[in-house]
């Protein structure tokens, strides 16, 4: 019962932000964020006080739930800015192909989430540091940082790992851990239909979106285990929607959300540095261009917020390695460095084939053999080795195609969103401004994670939020 708290205090937050929100899908990603700095409030409160326990989180989440009945209870009296609430939505008639598109989705959902839930968390990296840290926090009562063989239990980022933590202590369980990766597939293929709707794709274009997103090899496979890549993925989204919302019309509230949901995705996977610039900047350009310099000035809240979530993170990271983004390598050993060193043009455009080589596999080991040799071939032109140990973890290779989070590619979105990028890039007169900038900041972000993290042969799952983010440009 007590696992029905948090549940609880997301409804108490939705029907809150319903009362003024644009749309059912804006109202979501709000309550989401606000739910999300809820509970990175609430865990670090609990870990400076060592009261991570059943009791302190219950009673956590029950003040967070009468706070905001308190909240609503004052505001019924006042007039909703929308005639039709998000929970009594009036939902339009669909046509065959948007029908079918719901229907693959809600099958999909339905059967990855019947996995989540009947599959224990058995991963190799799960095992070695996702949940490894959750029992020691357990344990100690804390997020203070404790003696252990492998580091990244320590100073990589936690959100992920702290709602799994909430989860456990409620429900005395592990039961529900891979929820966290599943929860966060829906928010992506709700996001990415909302953010192709802020880009101008009608009703039909928004379908695809989410169909193309809720297909995506690795967000299907990870769905169902307890990883990061997905959460971190929906916080980003949710960060470009924010960004393209203000892009159109600055406003504080987008302002402020942009940079709460920016903050949470630093606090759940490195990779958010990498990709997010990119994607944001592409979001935000044209906007920014037109707006004025009080509107741009608002930004500055945003790195602000970023900050005020990541601070006791970044100040447990220095007091244990000296940076607030911990060891250069995970044991601090040089070994698998999380950084290319000095990027040059031909490192980088050696990491962009390496990259697009993980997403070119297939089942036919003759081809597998062809792409890496052509691969290989094209890198040792540009003057640089395949297996170049400052750029990459292994020798380079074409996965061949499995059913694996971990090597899954993502072959057929690729091409799609290839043929959609020439395309626009070739009628680019007919579409708006901010559809190109977004489509070149998603390549873009693709540059800038080629450029300065290193390539392995497991590294497909590292691009889920690009991916997300490309099927909103496809639909």
């Amino acid at each position: 019962m007590l696992l029905l708290l948090p549940l609880v205090a997301a409804v108490v937050i939705f029907g809150i932000v319903g009362r003024w929100s644009a749309s059912i899908r804006h109202a979501f990603l709000v309550s989401i964020t606000c739910w999300g700095c809820c509970l990175a409030v609430v865990t670090e409160v609990l870990g400076a006080l060592h009261a991570l326990t059943r009791f302190g989180v219950a009673l956590a989440w029950l003040v967070v739930v009468l706070l905001g009945l308190g909240t609503r209870a004052v505001m019924r009296g006042r007039p909703s800015n929308r005639p039709n609430p998000p929970w009594r939505p009036e939902l339009p008639r669909l046509q065959s192909l948007e029908g079918a598109a719901l229907l693959a989705i809600v099958t999909i959902l339905a059967l990855v989430g019947v996995t989540a839930l009947v599959s224990p968390p058995n991963t190799w990296d799960v095992m070695d540091y996702h949940m490894p840290r959750v029992v020691h926090w357990i344990q100690r009562k804390s997020l203070a940082y404790y003696p252990t063989h492998y580091c990244p239990q320590l100073f990589y980022p936690p959100f992920a790992e702290w709602t799994i933590l909430h989860l456990q202590l409620l429900t005395g369980t592990d039961r529900f851990a891979n929820l966290v990766q599943w929860v966060s597939f829906a928010g992506c293929i709700l996001g990415a239909s909302y953010i192709a709707e802020l880009l101008g794709a009608k009703r039909r274009g928004q379908y695809v979106a989410a169909l193309l997103c809720a297909t995506l090899p690795e967000a299907v496979l990870a769905a169902s285990g307890s990883k990061n890549d997905l959460v971190c993925a929906l916080w980003v989204v949710t960060a470009v929607a924010f960004a393209l919302r203000f892009a159109r019309s600055p406003a504080w509230g987008d302002t402020v959300f942009l940079g709460l949901s920016l903050g949470l995705a630093i606090l759940t996977k490195g990779t958010a540095y990498f990709f997010a610039p990119g994607l944001l900047a592409g979001a935000s350009f044209v906007g920014l261009r037109q707006a004025s310099w009080t509107q741009r000035m608002s930004l500055a809240v945003v790195p602000l917020l970023v900050l005020i979530l990541n601070a006791p993170q970044y100040v447990r990271n220095v007091e244990f390695s000296g940076s607030p983004f911990g060891l250069s390598s995970p044991n601090g050993d040089d070994y698998e460095r999380l950084n290319t060193g000095r990027p040059t043009p031909a490192r980088v455009g050696a990491n962009v084939l390496r990259n697009l080589g993980l997403h070119l596999g297939t089942k036919s080991p003759k081809v597998n053999t062809f792409m890496t040799d052509l691969l290989r071939g094209a890198i040792v032109r540009m003057g640089v080795d395949p297996d170049d140990p400052v750029n990459t973890w292994n020798r380079f290779r074409v996965n061949p195609y499995g059913h694996d989070e971990y090597f899954a590619g993502s072959l057929l979105h690729l091409i799609l969103f290839c043929g959609v990028l020439l395309y626009v890039w070739l009628h680019r007169r007919v579409w708006s401004s901010t559809m190109l900038a977004c489509t070149l900041g998603t390549v873009f972000a693709f540059l800038m994670f080629s450029s300065l993290y290193p390539w392995s042969v497991w590294g497909a799952r590292l691009h889920t939020i690009p991916f997300v983010f490309a099927t909103a440009v496809m639909g």
